[in-house]
């Protein structure tokens, strides 16, 4: 039997771009927490490795919100279903500020979820109390944000360094694919979620009890986790959804954070306004003034008219020719 075992990749090892170069302190940091994390894990969790996301490819199925990788595994189907029912429940618990995550993980814990992956990949769960000190399920989105495809069962120490910079998901070509994947389903689903509650809010408009109150209220837990907000339903609003510059308002909405995504709304929303509201016409130029009228000199008794201007006498050159 061959117990080969590939090389294993490294955060440090990854290229120095996307901003790796200014944080390679932090790079052999997470490759050190990692080497501590498989080797607490492997206590309950015998043969568990622990590398940088996706570089182990018999972890990806810890991707759990990827169903083209729960769907290899034994029962696969079942499992996605009740990933589904655990992610939907959770929704039902989260309130207009709330995080997902919470519900998520607690109700996942009871059902047994995360332990049912790992037996399906053929581990032995010894500990899940010991398991659950080094791993939580996450979500590979910025800004807090989660939707089902970006599900992940992560050491807690990357899901923390992930939320302080997005590369740590993409320091392997497998990791990027997972990030990217999970990208494309918020971009599709922001936009849609957007355009269909701009719908209803134009189908109400007509109403005498409409107000941008309902917009809000039509804003579910489900569009909130995934990044849809009030403002952006507006903008998008203005957009026809055959424009492909909507696509581009929605990658670049998903790809910023808090208040710099806030001010990018609304710099959007104050272009299209502007547009919209077409200049207001010039003035017509005032006519010019007419011009004075010439007054007649009239002759008085001191003042006679002016005489006619008498002849210059002739010059001496032209009164010679004359003679």
């Amino acid at each position: 039997m061959c117990n080969f075992v590939a090389p294993r990749e490294t955060h440090a090892g990854a290229p120095k771009t996307e901003g790796r170069a200014r944080y390679g302190e932090m790079l052999l940091v997470l490759d050190e927490a990692d080497s501590v994390a498989e080797a607490e894990v492997q206590k309950c969790v015998p043969g568990l490795r622990v590398g940088p996301p996706g570089s182990l490819e018999e972890n990806d199925a810890l991707f759990v919100g990827n169903d083209w990788e729960l769907i290899k595994l034994r029962n696969g189907d079942k499992l996605i279903a009740l990933r589904r029912s655990i992610f939907d429940r959770a929704l039902k618990e989260t309130g207009s500020d709330g995080d997902v995550l919470v519900p998520f993980n607690r109700i996942a814990k009871e059902e047994r979820f995360f332990e049912q992956v790992l037996e399906a990949k053929g581990y032995t769960i010894k500990g899940t109390d010991e398991l659950f000190e080094w791993y939580e399920g996450g979500t590979m989105l910025k800004d807090g944000l989660t939707i089902e495809e970006a599900l992940v069962f992560a050491p807690k120490v990357t899901l923390y360094a992930a939320r302080l910079n997005e590369f740590v998901w993409t320091s392997t070509v497998g990791g990027k694919y997972q990030l990217h994947k999970a990208l494309e389903h918020q971009r599709h689903l922001v936009r849609l979620y957007s355009m269909k509650i701009n719908r209803e809010a134009q189908l109400r408009a007509a109403s005498a009890t409409f107000s941008p109150r309902h917009v809000a209220a039509a804003i579910d837990a489900k569009a909130r986790a995934a990044g849809v907000t009030a403002a952006l339903v507006a903008v998008v609003g203005q957009y026809d959804p055959a424009d492909a510059a909507l696509n581009e308002l929605i990658e670049q909405v998903c790809k910023l954070e808090g208040e710099e995504k806030t001010a990018y709304i609304a710099r959007v929303r104050a272009r299209l306004d502007n547009a919209a509201d077409p200049a207001p016409a010039p003035a017509p130029a005032p006519a010019p003034a007419p011009a004075p009228a010439r007054k007649k000199r009239v002759a008085t008794a001191d003042a006679p008219p002016a005489a006619k201007k008498a002849r210059k006498p002739a010059s001496r050159k032209s009164s010679r020719k004359q003679k």
